[in-house]
């Protein structure tokens, strides 16, 4: 592995390893467990495209970055493509007055970032 990837891949399991702290705590910030699970899956994807000499973009949507990685979108499971949708939107929609999360959405956003590590990890 390329020591950027590893940077990346570093850097995503902390947001993950926070988000899942914060949403195990006893009165978690659940906007803030939306935010970390999204950067942590936008950047295990940025960490399959280093690998491949692919320059990460400068995106924070996941469509958009998972669109530039057509086998590792082929390798989604039914109904994970909608789920990595909603969960691209928590990097906006949680930071923000109006766009209410709730533990459903925080438990589902943390799933998918989990789900996203064990696919990137299959590739790396």
């Amino acid at each position: 592995m390329k020591p950027e990837t590893g940077e990346w891949v570093d850097r995503a399991s902390g947001d993950l390893r926070v988000a899942e702290r914060e949403l195990a705590s006893a009165d978690p910030v659940l906007h803030v467990v939306c935010f970390l699970a999204q950067q942590a899956g936008e950047k295990y994807l940025k960490a399959l495209m280093e690998e491949r000499s692919i320059p990460p973009r400068k995106t924070h949507d996941l469509m958009v970055l998972l669109d530039l990685l057509p086998d590792l979108s082929t390798m989604l499971e039914m109904g994970m493509r909608e789920r990595i949708a909603e969960l691209s939107t928590m990097g906006v929609q949680a930071r923000y007055p109006g766009m209410g999360t709730d533990r459903d959405s925080a438990e589902r956003s943390v799933e998918t970032s989990r789900y996203l590590r064990a696919l990137v990890e299959r590739l790396l």
